[in-house]
């Protein structure tokens, strides 16, 4: 049994930040999973090579047992306040005094419908203006998505730019790629359970061995762009109808499993009140369509919500 591929059913939803959240627990080097610093290290070596600067890290990974502050949805406030998925602080200490080495930001997205145009500006901004106000060091914006280049998406990272004379750096790392072109999150983490198997790190338990190739193997199938291979499976639970819309400059997703459910998500993947958005769609997008049957009585979500999905497709 995959403990994640069954959360994720019927109305279960694994989030933005919900696979944040597991991440942050395994690239923590004093978190309960055994690995210690492993995990956390095949990452920074996995965003240096995607940065384009391989040796970016290597003043940190040089020393012991990583120093790190890993944080989950860190807020910044201000006039132009961001919200940031994971931010990961490296330092170094010698004897008492505290130096931070990096300042890595990981803005996580798992479709492509959530990316945002300017959002890696603005968190630069935010946090280049915070930095100059504590310890300055070298901030690594990291974009994290699902894969494939999916026009939404090279929008948003291209929208950042760095002038290279500065220590800033960003990089596009993806949960996997079944091409294998570079490290995904994926490919280090099945490195990991090699060198756990070979002997090179102390034994992990049983359960925490399982537990990651579990996780390996739910991102593979979970985190894509093409809405085709969940389709392909008409299980109950199984989306089987999807459509992407946007509302007041807001994207919404709209999908409809196998067993007639009609749910609606924003574009933080929290889900919202269906009927409402529906009807907005319906008159938002001209698509006609009458909010009550021959008898006069109004028409349900499951089904007003499988016609919203039709006529759009047949827009499209």
């Amino acid at each position: 049994m995959n403990i994640f591929q069954s959360l994720s059913q019927g109305y279960g939803r694994l989030t933005e930040t919900n696979l944040s959240a597991f991440l942050r627990f395994l690239l923590s080097p004093h978190e309960a999973h055994g690995f210690s610093d492993l995990v956390l290290r095949q990452f920074l070596k996995a965003v240096a090579s995607a940065s384009g600067e391989a040796s970016r890290f290597d003043d940190a990974l040089r020393s012991g047992v990583l120093e790190a502050r890993i944080a989950l949805e860190v807020i910044y406030p201000g006039e132009q306040g961001q919200r940031i998925d994971l931010e990961i602080e490296i330092f170094n200490r010698t004897g008492e005094q505290q130096r931070k080495l990096h300042h890595i930001v990981v803005e996580n997205k798992i479709k492509a419908s959530s990316a945002q145009v300017d959002q890696l500006v603005r968190q630069f901004e935010c946090i280049s203006q915070a930095m100059s106000e504590e310890e300055p060091a070298p901030i690594t914006m990291v974009f994290l998505t699902p894969p494939g280049d999916d026009r939404r998406l090279q929008q948003q990272f291209a929208s950042l730019s760095i002038d290279q004379s500065s220590p800033h750096r960003k990089a596009w790392l993806r949960w996997h790629d079944s091409h294998e072109t570079q490290d995904t999150i994926v490919s280090l983490l099945r490195r990991v359970l090699v060198i756990e198997a070979l002997a090179q790190i102390e034994p992990i338990t049983d359960y925490m061995r399982h537990t990651l190739k579990a996780f390996a193997m739910f991102l593979e199938r979970n985190v894509e762009m093409s809405r085709q291979k969940r389709m392909e499976r008409a299980e109950p639970g199984s989306i089987v109808g999807q459509a992407n819309v946007t509302l007041d400059e807001r994207v919404y997703t709209i999908t409809r499993t196998a067993d007639g459910v009609v749910q609606v998500f924003d574009d933080a993947d929290e889900e919202v009140r269906a009927y409402p958005v529906l009807r907005q769609v319906n008159a938002t997008y001209g698509l006609g369509l009458a909010l009550t049957g021959s008898t006069g009585r109004k028409v349900n979500t499951q089904l007003f919500g499988r016609r919203v999905i039709e006529r759009l497709a047949h827009r499209e």
